[in-house]
C-alpha cells in the first residue's frame, strides 16, 4: 500500500480506524485512545513519506483530530507517541507537548521513564517514543536519563519485553548513538574490567574501534566474584552491560494446563467427517493471548470449514498437505 492510498483511507473526522480485530491488546487504551494511537502511527508514515503538496491536507486534518482527543492527556503512551509525531512534522505545538511530556515523566534517581507499571512492554515502548521526541528536538543531554533507564530494561540477550517494544527501543537507542557519536571522529577505546574475589583481582581487556564496533564482546565471570568495576580510556561511545542471574529453589507448583481442548466426532460417515473442537483458556495468563491450534487430517482430504467460534478465528489450509492451522484470539 502506497502512502497516497493510505491517506485516502482517512475518515471524515481526520482519524484512521482499524477495521479488523486488534491482536496487540495492550495498545487498546480505550476506544478513543486506540483510534488516537493508530492515527498517530499513520500520520507518522504520511509525514515521513508524502510530499507536502500531495499530503498536506490529510496530515493537517489528522493533526486536528489528534489534538482534539480527550484521552490524549490521560494516557502516557498516546501522549508520547503524539509528541514524537509532532516533533517529526515540526508542528508549531511541539514545544508545548515537550513541556507536558517532561511534567508526566517519572524520575527514578538519575533515570527517567514514562507510563504506568501495568505493562512493562508498554512502559518501555512509551519511554522509547519519548526518547525519539527528545532526539528530534536535539536535546541530547536531557535524553541521557531516558537512555540509562532503557538500557537497564534490556534482557541478557539484548531484547526487551516483546517484539514491538524491542523494535521501538532499539530504534531510539540507535538514534541516540548516531547523534552522540556524530562529529566525534573514529571510535578507539580500551575497556578494562576488573573482577574481585576477596583481594585478588582478575583483569579482562577489550578494545573497541571502527572495525569491531558492531561486534558483541562477552566475558563470563565466575560465580565467586564479589565485585566488578570498569575502566575506559580513549574516545567514542561504548555500551557496557553487566548481567547477573540468580537461581532460587522453589517448591514445585501444581502444574496446570493453559488450555482445555475438547474434540468430538459428530458424524463419522464415509463421505463426511464433522469435528466439533472446543478450545478454552483455563489459566489466567492465557486468557488474552494469541494461540495456534493444529488439526491433522487424512491426506488428500477435501477441507471445508465452518468457523462458529466466539471472537476472531482465521483458518489456513495447506494446499497439498494434511494439516490445517487455526489462529485463535480470545
Amino acid at each position: 500500500m502506497c502512502s497516497s492510498d493510505l491517506a485516502s483511507r482517512q475518515i471524515r473526522d481526520g482519524s484512521f480506524v482499524e477495521r479488523q480485530e486488534l491482536v496487540h491488546r495492550e495498545l487498546a487504551v480505550g476506544a478513543e485512545g486506540c483510534a488516537l494511537a493508530l492515527s498517530a502511527y499513520t500520520l507518522l508514515a504520511l509525514v515521513e513519506t508524502l510530499k507536502p503538496e500531495n499530503g498536506s491536507g490529510a496530515i493537517e486534518k489528522g493533526f486536528d483530530y489528534l489534538l482534539r482527543g480527550q484521552s490524549l492527556q490521560e494516557d502516557p503512551y498516546v501522549f508520547a507517541l503524539t509528541t514524537y509525531v509532532l516533533s517529526v512534522a515540526r508542528h508549531p505545538r511541539r514545544q508545548e507537548f515537550m513541556k507536558k511530556l517532561e511534567a508526566i515523566a517519572v524520575m527514578d534517581g538519575d533515570k527517567m521513564h514514562l507510563g504506568n507499571e501495568s505493562s512493562r512492554a508498554l512502559v518501555v515502548e512509551t519511554t522509547a517514543y519519548a526518547l525519539l521526541a527528545y532526539l528530534q528536538e536535539g536535546r541530547l543531554i536531557e535524553a541521557y536519563p531516558i537512555v540509562k533507564w532503557l538500557v537497564e530494561q534490556r534482557s541478557p540477550e539484548g531484547g526487551f519485553q516483546s517484539t514491538q517494544d524491542t523494535v521501538v527501543a532499539l530504534t531510539a537507542l540507535g538514534e541516540y548513538t548516531a547523534k552522540t557519536a556524530a562529529g566525534q571522529g573514529d571510535t578507539d577505546m580500551q575497556i578494562t574490567m576488573r573482577t574481585f574475589r576477596e583481594a585478588d583481582p582478575t583483569l579482562h581487556n577489550a578494545g573497541v574501534d571502527n572495525d569491531n564496533a558492531l561486534i558483541l564482546q562477552e566475558f563470563r565471570l565466575g560465580h565467586d566474584r564479589q565485585s566488578v568495576d570498569f575502566i575506559g580510556k580513549g574516545h567514542g561511545l561504548v555500551l557496557v552491560q553487566l548481567t547477573s542471574t540468580c537461581w532460587v529453589d522453589e517448591a514445585p507448583s501444581e502444574e496446570r494446563e493453559a488450555f482445555e481442548v475438547s474434540v468430538k466426532v459428530q458424524d463419522g460417515s464415509r463421505k463426511l467427517l464433522q469435528l466439533r473442537i472446543c478450545v478454552q483458556a483455563v489459566a489466567p495468563e492465557s486468557a488474552d493471548v494469541m494461540a495456534m491450534m493444529e488439526v491433522n487430517l487424512l491426506c488428500k482430504t477435501e477441507k471445508t470449514f465452518n468457523w462458529g467460534g466466539r471472537g476472531n478465528g482465521r483458518i489456513k489450509v495447506d494446499k497439498y498437505g494434511s494439516n490445517c492451522r487455526v489462529a485463535l484470539q480470545h
